[in-house]
């Protein structure tokens, strides 16, 4: 039984080979020779180029190479063998064995048969034969033919009958196992092998999509290469290999990019500690373990329980109502039961106050139209309900500087916090509550998105975005999906922070009640032990190798795009049925990410030319591969009459704007 090598029993942690040679020029370059990086790939290209013509068509043997490459770059003979070594340890790092392979291999040798590994390739057998065995992937009896030195390859056929002259001796129909489905499937087949295909280690759509059009040496072959191995690690069955495959391509790449950004920016800035903030933060502190600078060993990474619920209130400079709006965002969807609660106030503790503006027990339960909500907000300000308001931010506030001191925020120097999408009111409450006592500013704030929310006091506060900056117009753009894939990938495994209270000598976080039970039933294991395997995969060789400075945003965002605008029906099966909290999840409910249109709405859509809006986090593409064939159809039908309505409007509006054009025309024509 013959049996292919690379991206069938190893795999590397990069995307290609070709990101081989072009990460060891980024190495070279790091010895002292500026430029050496893409002068070096470019040399090694067409010297591998011009060996593989020499030796027919061929995989040319490695010292081939490096006598082109010494040739061309007038190095000493010395000096070629120095850097050939140099790339084959530096490709040794970055094997890995093919999870399941090992044992299947040690299956076959227990059935009796005779491993033969044959490889198209430049590098020696010897060589490919010590990196099998180190993976323990190697049997005593096993044989190994590398293409350069058959003479032969799979990929133009010959190889297999080469390697059957010397290995059936009895005579025996030989199988052969490979991920190519060219070289290992049809050209094995066509040599008259019994081809089996295993395509597991092969790159995803996804993965390809990230390294498409990017430099081979990027740190977007990095990220797809830690994105397979994350695959292939992470067991999953049925609906949890999506949860699984879009964690590992989509997700993967997307936090890991963001998060090792936010560690480097931290670094740039001097920062001592970087706190990750709840809820979002605690995937994104995870990672950061994994993802570290080298120049980053002495910086803190704390994850910090706050919200805005728990962090405004104690954080307001007076009581006004430009505060209180900063303080009650999207007040105009909350009762006034929670409006007074997000305050710190007990509806039982100001029931005189409340009957005087005519609430009662039913009113608190409700809704509040504007006028009452108004009268309400002007109470706090001014009115029976600012006493009770003064003494519970007092208390919050003298709670909460307890709590952030004992977590080690009120610092010695700048410290920065990480969140994923906001506008700065943390940043802001932080700042306020940090500098009342003294400790020194600024403390920076770190943001996957900066949303624009114009307010005096956000303005100038030191906030940057990797993704996009809403505030300074920059950044690559809206992200797919806005603030909830981001929220979807980032869920963490505790409530909303609530408020704060004191447990012996310590003050801890109030959460929200949370049942993990919907989320650990979807598949929220899975995808936690997915991320973990990615960021584990995702090394950096020695010294910065893969440059995290390569600009990967544009490549993460368009995996990202496709998944959410166009995913496949079991991606929409899967992360359809994701439960989402929403809003700042102080409630506890949670609904489906999409779940599938009804006729109702179907009816609704024909009527008003368009799918009704669920909610601010609604997947409707993801809604839409979950609905019936019979409701898509008519869904694609209701389309295609509005495009052609849209169309004849156009023609419409552009005819009855050339009819004005030539009626003025004939009118000044007549005056004249």
């Amino acid at each position: 039984m013959t049996v292919d090598v690379f991206d069938t029993v190893l795999v590397r942690s990069v995307a290609s080979p070709e990101a081989v040679p072009a990460m060891l020029g980024r190495l070279l370059e790091q010895d002292g020779t500026p430029g050496e990086a893409a002068a070096f790939a470019e040399t090694r290209q067409r010297a591998a180029d011009r060996a593989w013509r020499r030796c027919g068509g061929v995989d040319p043997p490695l010292a081939a190479i490096y006598t082109e490459v010494a040739a061309a770059r007038r190095w000493t003979a010395e000096r070629a063998r120095a850097v050939l070594e140099r790339e084959i340890d530096l490709e040794g790092r970055l094997l890995h064995p093919v999870p399941g392979m090992v044992e299947r291999l040690a299956r076959l040798r227990a059935d009796g048969h005779r491993i033969a590994f044959l490889s198209d390739t430049s590098h020696a057998s010897s060589t490919l034969r010590r990196w099998l065995d180190e993976r323990g992937l190697l049997g005593a009896d096993d044989r190994v033919y590398a293409s350069c030195e058959l003479g032969a390859s799979k990929r133009r056929g010959d190889a297999f009958a080469a390697v059957v002259a010397v290995e059936n001796r009895d005579g025996e129909v030989v199988r052969h196992l490979g991920n190519d489905a060219f070289a290992d499937v049809r050209r094995a087949a066509e040599a008259g092998l019994a081809a089996t295909h295993l395509p597991a280690a092969n790159l995803t759509g996804d993965e390809r999509r990230l390294v498409a059009g990017r430099d081979a040496h990027g740190l977007a072959q990095a990220l797809a290469g830690a994105a397979r191995l994350a695959r292939l690690r992470t067991p999953a069955e049925g609906r949890q290999r999506a949860v699984r495959d879009v964690t590992a391509d989509v997700a993967g790449p997307l936090l890991a990019t963001f998060t090792r950004w936010s560690l480097e920016r931290a670094v740039e800035r001097e920062v001592r500690s970087v706190f990750f903030l709840a809820r979002e933060g605690q995937v994104l502190h995870r990672l950061a373990d994994h993802l570290r600078p080298a120049d980053a060993a002495e910086l803190s990474l704390r994850y910090l329980h706050v919200s805005r619920q728990s962090l405004n209130v104690a954080a307001m400079d007076g009581v006004s109502r430009a505060e209180l709006s900063w303080v009650l965002t999207h007040v105009e969807t909350n009762t006034v039961g929670t409006i007074l609660r997000r305050l710190g106030l007990e509806p039982a503790a100001v029931a005189a106050p409340l009957r005087r503006l005519d609430l009662d027990a039913e009113a608190l339960a409700s809704v509040p139209d504007e006028d009452r909500r108004e009268a309400l907000l002007d109470d706090l300000v001014d009115g029976g309900l600012r006493p009770a308001l003064d003494a519970a931010v007092a208390v919050r506030r003298a709670r909460v500087r307890r709590h952030l001191e004992q977590q080690g925020v009120l610092p010695d120097g700048p410290v920065a916090f990480v969140d994923t999408t906001g506008t700065g009111s943390q940043q802001l409450a932080l700042t306020r509550l940090c500098t009342a006592v003294g400790a020194p500013a600024p403390l920076h704030l770190l943001l996957y998105r900066r949303r624009l929310r114009p307010h005096p006091l956000l303005d100038a506060l030191p906030v940057e975005a990797w993704l996009e900056d809403e505030v300074r117009q920059l950044g690559v753009g809206r992200p797919p999906g806005g603030s909830a894939l981001i929220e979807v990938f980032c869920t963490a495994d505790h409530g909303t922070v609530l408020d704060y209270r004191d447990e012996g000598e310590q003050v801890v976080p109030v959460l929200a009640e949370h049942d993990p039970t919907a989320l650990e039933r979807w598949g929220a294991t899975t995808q936690r032990r997915t991320l973990d395997a990615f960021a584990q995969a995702l090394e950096w060789p020695e010294g910065r190798a893969v440059a995290s400075a390569d600009d990967v945003r544009e490549a993460v965002v368009d995996v990202a795009r496709r998944f959410w605008e166009r995913p496949t029906p079991g991606e929409a099966d899967a992360w359809g049925r994701f439960p989402f909290e929403g809003a700042s999840g102080a409630d506890g409910a949670a609904g489906e990410l999409a779940s599938p249109y009804g006729w109702g709405e179907v009816v609704q859509a024909a009527r008003a030319g368009g799918l009704p809006s669920r909610t601010w986090f609604g997947w409707r593409a993801g809604a839409e591969a979950r609905t019936t064939p019979g409701l898509r159809r008519v869904l694609a039908l209701l389309r295609l009459a509005k495009h052609r309505r849209d169309h004849l409007d156009r023609l419409h509006a552009r005819t009855r704007r050339l009819r004005t054009r030539l009626a003025r025309g004939s009118k000044a024509s007549a005056q004249k």
